[in-house]
């Protein structure tokens, strides 16, 4: 299955998850400065909605025209472009059936699966501090955090 970063790891986790939880949180370790705030507010939303994701706004995009020489061929409204953190939080039951049931099929992430389902993901604020570390430049931004 195309999801996220390590998509068997995901899944191979939620296999060993106990039923007495009722609240799964997928973090990528790629983000290490997550703090408790984010952790408890996906949590407590987890139990009202079923499930939830973090993003912060971003600055400004603009969506090209891949075929035509990359030039841009409109402004993105900015108040609907967000950047997409973890963690991410889910009932139990509803992620382990999200990946049960949608095995093989390509999606960005493990709320894009829920979204296969029918079920709505909703939106909490994120954290700037939240930084994905994925390339060298990254660890300048990490080390201004440290």
């Amino acid at each position: 299955m195309a999801v996220g970063g390590a998509p068997d790891s995901v899944r191979n986790a939620l296999r060993t998850v106990d039923s007495s939880y009722d609240i799964v949180l997928i973090h990528d370790g790629a983000r290490p400065f997550v703090d408790n705030d984010i952790i408890a507010g996906a949590v407590e939303a987890a139990k009202e909605v079923r499930g939830v994701r973090n993003r912060c706004p971003r600055d400004r995009y603009g969506e090209i025209n891949v075929t035509k020489g990359m030039f841009v061929k409109k402004e993105l409204d900015r108040s609907k472009v967000f950047r997409a953190q973890t963690p991410q939080a889910f009932r139990r039951e509803l992620i382990q059936r999200a990946y049960r049931q949608k095995a093989g099929k390509a999606a960005t992430d493990d709320s894009a699966l829920v979204r296969m389902l029918g079920h709505k993901v909703k939106v909490l604020m994120g954290s700037y501090r939240n930084v994905k570390i994925t390339r060298r430049d990254d660890l300048k931004q990490a080390e201004v955090l440290i």
